[in-house]
């Protein structure tokens, strides 16, 4: 039974040597689809060039290689600092690996295809021209953590992808999760190049393993078809499974679903808000957020918790939805187009089909990851009692704790605003799991709860801040109490659920 790596200890160079130095079966397979691919898009777009994406790229160029013919300008993204800090090495022509027999593989079939004959002999000053070509098209490295919570994307024509979402996640929400976060940087009418290992449990890379979503071909075909992404070249390789997998598939894909939403900055537009909404009926699905009570009387707010990571308010007129930092706006009518206009508000087209479905995964896997133990998840929080004051010692060590907020010494709740990725709620689980093993979890339901009351010492009550706003629409009394020995003054808060 190997032990297996996380991706935070990630070799690098392990892996490209592993991977990608010498030519095999698998590597022509890929590079023979990917060569493919740009020269479809270099005849469909008649020569024109446009903005090239790649996500989880890790330390390889091999994708960008083939793509690069195609490219007008290229970013790169990956989750690891050492990564991108091996292609920055390169783009500064200090190259860490050997990546001249790829471009010569490319230049091969490039020629092959095109001229239909084969060019026995790629010279080097061709190779090296490929490299400058990669170089002055680069536009920008990017960090970006496709398993965030709170992902910042911007859209682009050409998204690509290879062994990325099944090799970060090792159940299906979160698989599901981390794709709709992958085709959230397509524009509309886009393309997605994408390749999957597929029935792998874990994967190997040098003496180094990695745990895997096991995927099916059906999984993925029925994926792209629910996201309304034409396949325009779908093909598999099967394989020997010493490296985990038993089989690889390449999709060439185009987004036809139009957008369906406007992107716009939550801190520009709240205001604007009372032009959107009709007063008449207005319904409150999610997370209670207090940035909106001050709009409305809440007589007129209809609340009905819908357990998703994001909130969404329906009027008779509109739909949208929210985090943290944008509103998502149903492609609006007129009128609504002339306010955003008029007060020079930026927006951006994107699908909202899409962030839908990312709630509705995060909290099949929160809910699904919770079940098992004594946990509540309710409203805004989770929420868990402990047996005793004395289980306070087998919290971890794991910086989520951290975000915890302990009261009366037993009750602790944790704001899921605060879960920043789905580590964040891997880490949250283990520590669950760890606490109901020493029998430290209480069994708690909130049908049989109606009352909780909290005390803490008036010299020590900065923490309760957030309690209290978190909490806000429960407190039914606040008031102030002397103990009669220490003679501390302590504010008490009770709280009907």
């Amino acid at each position: 039974m190997p032990s297996y790596r996380s991706y935070q200890e990630f070799r690098p160079i392990e892996y490209l040597y592993h991977y990608y130095l010498n030519e095999n079966k698998e590597n022509h397979f890929l590079l023979d689809f990917l060569v493919d691919t740009s020269l479809h898009l270099w005849k469909i777009w008649n020569g024109n060039k446009k903005d090239v994406i790649e996500l989880g790229g890790g330390p390889s160029l091999f994708s960008i290689i083939p793509l690069s013919l195609i490219a007008q300008n290229i970013y790169f993204s990956d989750a690891l600092q050492i990564n991108l800090d091996l292609i920055e090495q390169w783009l500064k022509k200090k190259e860490y690996f050997p990546w001249d027999h790829v471009i010569e593989k490319t230049l091969f079939l490039e020629y092959h295809k095109v001229h239909q004959q084969a060019e026995n002999f790629i010279p080097s000053r061709l190779i090296e021209h490929r490299k400058e070509v990669i170089r002055r098209r680069w536009k920008e490295l990017k960090l970006i953590d496709l398993t965030s919570l709170h992902l910042e994307t911007h859209p682009y024509d050409v998204v690509s992808f290879h062994f990325v979402p099944e090799c970060i996640t090792q159940s299906r929400e979160e698989f599901l999760f981390v794709f709709q976060n992958l085709i959230s940087f397509l524009k509309p009418n886009a393309y997605l190049v994408g390749s999957f290992f597929l029935e792998a449990r874990s994967i190997k890379a040098g003496n180094s393993y990695y745990l895997s979503y096991e995927l099916s071909k059906d999984e993925v075909i029925e994926l792209f078809k629910e996201n309304h992404l034409r396949m325009i070249d779908i093909r598999s390789l099967g394989t020997i499974f010493h490296n985990g997998y038993r089989e690889i598939l390449c999709v060439f894909a185009q987004s036809e679903i139009p957008p369906t939403a406007l992107k716009i900055p939550i801190k520009k537009s709240l205001f604007l808000l009372n032009f959107f909404v009709s007063h008449s009926s207005i319904h409150h699905y999610g997370l209670w957020d207090y940035q909106f009570l001050f709009l409305w009387n809440t007589k007129y707010l209809r609340l009905s918790f819908w357990e998703h990571y994001f909130s969404k308010i329906e009027t008779n007129s509109l739909k949208l939805l929210y985090d943290k930092d944008y509103l998502y706006l149903e492609l609006p009518n007129e009128k609504v187009l002339t306010i955003l206009e008029k007060f020079q508000i930026p927006t951006e087209n994107m699908f909202l089909s899409s962030l839908e479905k990312k709630s509705q995964y995060i909290n099949e896997f929160i809910k699904k990851s919770l079940i098992s133990n004594h946990v509540e998840l309710y409203k805004s929080f989770i929420l868990f009692k402990l047996v005793s004051e004395k289980c306070l010692q087998y919290l971890s060590s794991e910086s989520i704790v951290k975000k915890f907020f302990i009261l009366n010494e037993v009750w602790v709740f944790f704001p899921i605003s605060m879960l920043q990725n789905l580590q964040d709620i891997k880490n949250l689980i283990k520590i669950l799991t760890q606490l109901k093993e020493k029998q430290c979890l209480e069994e708690i339901s909130f049908e049989k709860i109606e009352k909780l009351s909290f005390f803490e010492d008036l010299e020590n009550t900065n923490h309760l801040k957030p309690v209290i706003t978190l909490f806000h629409d429960f407190i039914i009394d606040v008031g102030y109490h002397r103990t009669s020995g220490e003679q501390k003054e302590l504010l008490s808060i009770e709280l009907a659920l």
